[in-house]
């Protein structure tokens, strides 16, 4: 017995909301050293998605990262970035590209990031480029019974 994935939540190394700790580089970037330290670390186990704030090409996005095999083996970057409410993700982070599946074992799993789930064209974008599963990662902060709405919204699908 054992695990074939371990999935944390979105945000996880950082802490959803992280807020303006991110726009500090030294922040972002001890998180990313972080994460390539625990790939690492956990090179014998499963596959783990953790979530965390990535910096690339002068840009910074959520991200969901697919640690395997020792390294950073996948990133997914947020498409749709919630700007209500509490959030004003589009003053924090770029929005990325929709990102296409990643093998686990035998089986390609998407993985849309939180509020991706929400809106059909990452869903079916990812149900497209070849995923057999969707894997939602999640922070949802300040909110009780999200699940609820949540389960209720995928089974409406």
């Amino acid at each position: 017995a054992g695990a074939d994935f371990v999935a944390l939540p979105e945000m996880f190394l950082a802490g959803y909301q992280p807020q303006d700790l991110v726009l500090k580089p030294a922040f972002t970037a001890h998180a990313m050293a972080e994460v390539r330290a625990l790939a690492a670390d956990c090179a014998d186990g499963p596959p783990l998605g953790i979530g965390l704030p990535w910096a690339e090409s002068g840009r910074l996005y959520n991200v969901y990262a697919i640690l395997s095999g020792g390294r950073v083996a996948a990133i997914a970057r947020k498409h749709h970035l919630p700007n209500y409410n509490v959030f004003d993700e589009p003053r924090l982070y770029a929005s990325g590209p929709i990102s296409g599946p990643f093998a686990i074992g035998p089986l390609r799993m998407g993985t849309p990031i939180c509020e991706d789930a929400w809106y059909d064209d990452v869903t079916e974008a990812m149900a497209e480029s070849g995923a057999e599963l969707l894997m939602v990662s999640n922070g949802s902060p300040y909110r009780r019974n999200k699940y609820d709405v949540r389960m209720n919204h995928m089974v409406s699908r």
